[in-house]
Formats: C-alpha cells, structure tokens, sequence
C-alpha cells in the first residue's frame, strides 16, 4: 500500500482509480454494490449523527473496496489489543518470560518479567516460575527495580478503581492482581481467595442503599466493604483490583509458600545478570486475551514484549515507540498508541490502519491460528451474540472495543464465495448504548458476505 506520487495520481485517474488521503483506493466493485454500501454506510441516518469510519479490503488482490471516513482517526478502545497481540507474536514468539532471578550470597533475588501467569486462576501456565520460586533453597528478594511504569495506565479512568477489569498493572503479578469473592456452598456467606485477604472484609451498613449484592474496596488500600445483601444472597463471583499490587507480591508469595519474601533493598546494588525463565504460550492465553478482551493481559503482554526489547526492563510507553518505528512504521497513518488494552482515551487509530495490522498479522501468522484466538460471530467471546449464521458457521472473526460512548469491530470477514475480507469498523461519540449502531453494523457485514 504504497504512498502515490502526484505522477502516480495523474495516471492513477486516467485508469479509473479513486485516491483517499494519498491512497490508491482500487475501484474493484460494481456500481451497484458501491451504492448499496453507500446506502448502509453514508447514508444510514444512525451513523450520520457520529464520527463513523469503515473499511473494507480484499488481502488476496490487493484492493482497497470500499471506504468511509478510514482516513480519520478515532478512539479504538480494546481494538488496541490487535496491536498489542502484533507486537507480542513478532517480539516473544511463542514463548513468554516468566521469571527472572539471581543467585547472591544473601539468597535469590526476583524480579518479573510483567508476565501474567503466576498464580493465575484461569490458566495454567507459569509452573516452571513457581517451582523456580518452590525449589529455592536460600532466602528469596523480590526486586521491583526493572518497572519503570505506573500501576495504572495513561488516560485511564481513575474512578473505576474498584472494577474487575482495570486490574493494576505490576512487574510479577499474582492472582491475576484481583481478589475473588466466591459464594459458599449455601449460598448465604461467601469466601475469598486468596484468603490472606479474608480477614480484610468488613459489612458496611451505608452499602444496603444499594440493590443487590454490592462490595466496595477503599481507594488507596485494600479493605474491602459489603452490603447485607452480599453476605446472604447468591451472587456471582465477584473480582475486585488489588491496590498496589506491586508492593502486595511479596506479602502474598511469603503467604502461598509458607516462606518469607524480603523486599530487595533500593540502596543494595544488583547483580549484572539475570537467569530468565521461559515458557510455552498456548493458545489458552491468547484467547482470553482476545475472545474475553482480558485488559489485564494485554497489559501485562506489552511489558513482556518490553522485557525481551531492552534486556528485562519493563516500560510499556518505550517499547511501544520502539515497535512504532520498527515493525509498525509502514502503518498508512502514524499511530497514537499508549497501553496495552485500549483503556486509555489517549489512544487514536484510523480504520485503514488497523485493516493494514491485521492483513499483517494474516500474512506473517496465518488464518487458521487468528480463527482460533479470535472471537466468533454468534459463536464466542464478546461477540457470541452478534454477527451470527443461520447454519452457526461463523462468518466473523474479530475483535471489538468499548468504553463509553465509543464501539469498534475490526477483523476478517469469510464471504459466501469463499473470500476472506479484512475490514474496520470504527464508530465515536454517539450517545446512549451501542445496540442500534451495532444492528447497522450488522447489516453492512451480512450484506458483504452475502454479495462479495
């Protein structure tokens, strides 16, 4: 998708090809379908009141097929996490950091590589790290000197500190840096895990005012609040962020292993090398990093590509630059890209670009593999109630995005002719739910399937 000179442009006219933006836009459609995309795009009286972008591209022959808006730039919410995913297959593979350690006179000193797995709940991957920490003989120092970020993001609501999924970022996570509340087996009282946080829980009769069960963290520590209604009703399991969770890892690694984790002295000089445990990563990982839209993951994904990019420091903002210049800067349209999960509203993308990623990513880790680690249209993750086939074969792989007043579907697109799309749809400040806009959208993609 090369820039096109003005030389370019004058015989790019002459053989009836439109430009947007300084890109060759290939007229490859018929009329009558560009103006029945017209009609379901331009012209649909819900997108006419937003900022709405969307794109459509055949990665077989090359050919941009139809655009609206794809040259304008939007917030993309959790669409981030492609670029994220992109950044995480080129720089670590298949295999993820998940430890690092040193052995000194004092004992082993620890440190993270931002890897998500330890202790994790849901996946059971990271045994070699824990039987790293198990099996050591000597005392064990946990060092948080290799993080250079903030537990959270940029751009990030701050508010939302007591919800599940803006879990705090930290070098060596445990537990997933959530508490889970679980219902008992009555289902009137409940349990915590990890319960060294059980005795941290107090009702709160103030919280009655609230209907249903309800549970409160303080701001900035970690005591914990219920309602009457939380400690006699069945409820769900509840997930609540660990306040500085950075600063928690070794209370709670003394508490799992039975052994005490000191914290590495500041002033205490460092070895110069670290032994780095590495691990397989699954396709269990990467699907609830994107089906689930996992934000902690990504999060925690991005500090693993910065560990393998400046030798096992962890600094989010610098390894995004560096993946900006390096893999991504033939990008049509420069990114604003600033964490890992789309959480933050800082970050802006234009649909042409993110359909450039994911031709990349089709290209370089093929079909088969992003089918399986992508949500399915009326099949799974979070859009198992959209996009669906009468037959229940999917037809949609991709990925959504949402915060408030903002939606995104990005992905491939296999038609009834057998062709696999790429396409972007973007759509920014609207008002009220995403529903109505997500049954035009929709409508655009059922009839590209049924007709492309």
């Amino acid at each position: 998708m090369p820039f096109a000179t003005p030389k370019v442009k004058k015989i790019a006219l002459l053989l009836g090809v439109m430009f947007v933006s300084g890109y060759a836009i290939a007229q490859s459609i018929t009329q009558s379908k560009a103006k029945a995309l017209d009609h379901l795009v331009i012209e649909n009286a819900h997108f006419a009141k937003i900022h709405a972008g969307f794109a459509l591209y055949d990665p077989d022959e090359k050919n941009w097929l139809y655009t609206s808006d794809a040259d304008k730039y939007y917030t993309p919410a959790s669409n981030t996490k492609l670029f994220t995913l992109y950044a995480f297959l080129k720089i670590c593979g298949r295999t993820i950091p998940t430890l690092r350690y040193a052995d000194v006179d004092q004992g082993r000193i620890i440190q993270g590589t931002g890897s998500p797995l330890m202790l994790h709940p849901t996946l059971s991957q990271g045994q070699q790290a824990w039987n790293t920490l198990r099996n050591s003989s000597g005392r064990l120092w946990y060092s948080t000197d290799n993080f250079g970020g903030q537990r959270l993001g940029p751009g990030w609501s701050w508010s939302d500190y007591n919800y599940s999924y803006q879990a705090e970022v930290s070098p060596l996570p445990v537990y997933g840096n959530l508490i889970r509340v679980v219902p008992d087996s009555t289902g009137e009282g409940f349990f915590v895990y990890p319960d060294y946080f059980q005795q941290s829980f107090r009702y709160e009769p103030d919280l009655d005012l609230y209907v249903g069960s309800f549970f409160m963290r303080e701001e900035f520590n970690n005591r914990f609040f219920f309602n009457q209604a939380a400690d006699t009703t069945l409820y769900p399991v509840r997930k609540i962020p660990i306040y500085n969770a950075s600063r928690q890892t070794a209370v709670l690694l003394s508490d799992t292993l039975k052994s005490p984790v000191m914290v590495w002295p500041a002033s205490e000089i460092l070895p110069d090398s670290f032994t780095v445990v590495y691990e397989d990563v699954p396709d269990t990982l990467l699907q609830q990093f994107m089906k689930d839209s996992d934000n902690f993951l990504a999060e925690q994904l991005l500090l693993c590509v910065s560990h393998e990019l400046f030798d096992g420091a962890l600094d989010a903002s610098a390894a995004i630059d560096s993946i900006k210049r390096s893999i991504l800067s033939d990008l049509p349209d420069e990114a604003r890209w600033i964490d890992g999960s789309g959480l933050s509203r800082y970050n802006l993308f234009t649909p042409r670009s993110i359909v450039c990623l994911l031709e990349k990513l089709r290209n370089e880790f093929g079909e088969s593999f992003l089918f399986r680690v992508l949500a399915a249209g009326g099949k799974s993750g979070t859009i198992k109630d959209w996009y669906g086939n009468p037959d229940g074969v999917p037809y949609i792989f991709a990925k959504t995005g949402t915060l408030s007043n903002k939606h995104a579907l990005s992905g491939y697109l296999v038609t009834k002719s057998g062709r696999t799309l790429i396409f972007s749809f973007m759509l920014n400040n609207y008002l009220g739910s995403s529903r109505p806009l997500k049954v035009e959208m929709e409508k655009v993609l059922k009839y590209v399937r049924n007709n492309f």
